[in-house]
Parts: structure tokens; sequence; C-alpha cells
């Protein structure tokens, strides 16, 4: 069980992100902007099956640290996704949470803190194969850096049948 101190400060999180939805909302009524609060109301029923789906795989301190990244302080939004039917990935989950903190944490040092930046990380739950889907649109300080370690086999996850790096 959580300590109390955590507790109250992931509710704290919550609030404030339900907070910003519930201002987003009241703003656009007051602008007399219906198809914007539709919009709105769209993506908090989407995120908030995508987050149902996450917590059903099994694999929480994935789940945890995806969940509470956004509280963090990076110089990129992170959006989740998951297509599919739920699956047990209890067995993949120390590969998984290693592999995704190694990879964040080269994002972190990468980034171009001068743009912004977004991480789409899609869950692919199809019925012959799982596929974790890292989509990153914004700017690099240094590409090469982010290449090297692909190239490398701390890189390696499970199976990686493809990896597109485009530079623009």
């Amino acid at each position: 069980m959580a300590k109390p101190n955590e507790i109250i400060d992931i509710l704290r999180h919550s609030r404030h992100d339900w907070l910003n939805v519930m201002q987003l909302i009241k703003g656009n009524l007051a602008l007399n902007r219906p198809e914007r609060v539709e919009e709105i109301i769209h993506s908090v029923i989407q995120q908030s099956q995508n987050e149902s789906k996450l917590s059903s795989l099994n694999i929480p301190a994935l789940v945890a640290d995806l969940f509470t990244f956004n509280w963090e302080n990076h110089c990129y939004e992170l959006e989740i996704e998951v297509i599919g039917d739920v699956k047990d990935l209890s067995h993949y989950e120390n590969q998984l949470h290693d592999w995704y903190s190694q990879f964040i944490q080269l994002l972190d040092q990468c980034c171009d803190e001068g743009t912004e930046n977004h991480l789409l990380v899609t869950f692919q739950l199809l019925e012959e194969e799982v596929k974790l889907i890292f989509d990153f649109q914004g700017q690099f300080k240094d590409i090469s850096v982010i290449k090297s370690w692909f190239e490398s086999p701390s890189s390696e996850l499970l199976v990686i049948a493809e990896q597109e790096i485009s530079v623009d």
C-alpha cells in the first residue's frame, strides 16, 4: 500500500488535472463553442478508456510511470493510446519497464527544450502479437545520440522488427 504522503500527492495531481479540464470546458462554454466542448469531452473519454485498458495489462510499474509522467518535469508531453483487447503482459514487465526507463532518460537528454515536443506511446494489442510504438514529434539537440542508442544492444526489446527514425 502506498504511503499517505504518496496518496495525497497522487490525489493532488489528479485534482489539478481535472480542474484544468473543467476550466477548459467552462471557458469554451462561455465563448459559446459547444463543438470544442464536445471535443474535450470526447478526448477525456478516450483517455479514460486508454487508461482503463492500460491498468489491466498487469504491468503496474510501467503503468505507474506512464500515468504520472506528465506530472514530472520533462521537455515533452506524453500521450498514451491502447488499441485492441487487454492481455496479460506481466511476464514482460521488467524488460518493458527497463527499456522504457532507458528510452525516457535518453529523450530527456536529447530533447530540445525550446520546442514543443510530444511522445505518443501506443500499445497495439493484436491477437498474434503485442507491439509498442513510440512516436516522437519534436526536435532533438543531437539526433546522432538517439541513432547510436538504437544501434546498441541495450536498445533491443524482445523482437524489434522495424526501427524508424525520421529526421526532417
